[in-house]
């Protein structure tokens, strides 16, 4: 059975934390507000501190209980807003950092190191992939893959998103004769694409996926276990906290 580290119980946490330990946090994710200036660059020298975040990582138990590590990588995830965007950085600890895909839309993207985000913006949690619900791939080499679902439940390919994103890599990018550190990768994404006005308390079915691809075949593993991963009924929750001054804006 495999699972997201998330999931595991207090005893397992326990077995596999060494030092200091993180905590996993469930289902829910807090965004601030923000009153300052959010650049797009990949450095998240301007996101302020003591934020709100989820981090994951991959692990499998088998029916002896016994753990294996599927992928190695580690993934905090937290998050921004003001009136124009929603914001999200992901912070990915990964050794080996692998992506070849440089065109919009290729079909073996999800093969690449990437971050895949995934939002159903009205909560309606259906097994459905509706026209609200929408999804990133975004890899290494900034290149995206997107779609919508539609009232069949299918995905709309042709839909391309507006979003901004970049990302800054530690490491050198497919070369296997050193060991890399990871990357962090920014994004914004508009409120008119997401189709809904913000306030403070304002809740959105959410989730993330890491994929990565150490050249021993491709690893995926997300936040919530969800499968199929365009599932919203088995999505966390994005929670918007209001801020006393909502202003801000994006470069």
């Amino acid at each position: 059975m495999r699972l997201p580290f998330v999931r595991f119980n207090s005893f397992l946490l326990l077995l596999l934390c060494v030092g200091s330990c993180i905590v996993r946090n469930k289902d829910i994710l807090n965004s601030r507000m923000v009153n300052s200036e959010i650049t797009i660059d990949g450095d998240l020298s301007d996101w302020p501190e003591n934020l709100m975040s989820v981090t994951i990582i991959d692990r499998e138990i088998d029916q002896g209980d016994n753990i294996r590590i599927l992928s190695d990588n580690e993934v905090i995830c937290k998050s921004l807003w003001n009136y124009q965007f929603l914001f999200m950085a992901f912070q990915v600890k990964d050794s080996n950092l692998i992506a070849y895909q440089k065109d919009n839309d290729h079909p073996r993207l999800y093969l690449d190191d990437m971050i895949e985000i995934l939002i159903d913006p009205q909560q309606d949690a259906t097994e459905l992939w509706l026209p609200d619900d929408l999804i990133y791939h975004i890899n290494l080499l900034n290149t995206v893959k997107d779609d919508r679902g539609t009232m069949k439940g299918e995905r709309d390919v042709a839909w391309d998103g507006k979003a901004k994103y970049a990302i800054k890599m530690k490491g050198t990018l497919n070369d296997d004769s050193d060991v890399d550190e990871g990357y962090v990768l920014e994004v914004a994404i508009p409120w008119s694409e997401i189709g809904i006005q913000p306030v403070g308390g304002t809740k959105m079915g959410f989730n993330f996926a890491n994929g990565d691809n150490d050249g021993i075949g491709r690893q995926l593993f997300d936040w919530m276990g969800a499968w199929p991963m365009r599932t919203p009924s088995q999505f966390g929750t994005l929670h918007l906290i209001a801020a006393a001054r909502p202003t801000g804006s994006v470069n």
